[in-house]
């Protein structure tokens, strides 16, 4: 059966994450097992949008192979990265708006 992440993550809590940083060409691969928290008080101060958590013990943290990755910048910032009207309909988004990178 396919489902979406979380109810892969009932079916088989193993997990793969890496994660990427585009200014320094670095990445790191972490593997481990996945959780649901889905008591909304857990993280609240943290998180106050979240419906619900996604718990991972480390298993396995290593650095991982810089090939093939672009150098990139953060683009400027502006005044659109913020949404202080909330064009987003669900609650769980926020107002916030993700940055872009940008190829050098």
């Amino acid at each position: 059966m396919l489902y979406n992440s979380l109810g892969n993550i009932l079916v088989n809590p193993n997990i793969g994450m890496l994660f990427v940083n585009f200014q320094s060409r670095s990445r790191a691969r972490v593997n481990g097992a996945a959780e649901i928290i889905v008591n909304k008080d857990a993280y609240l101060k943290t998180w106050p949008l979240a419906l619900r958590y996604v718990k991972v013990t480390v298993e396995q943290a290593y650095p991982n192979c810089n090939a093939r990755i672009p150098i990139m910048t953060m683009a400027p910032l502006t005044d659109a990265f913020f949404d202080p009207v909330g064009r987003s309909k669900s609650p769980a988004y926020g107002h916030f708006k993700i940055p872009h990178l940008k190829r050098v």
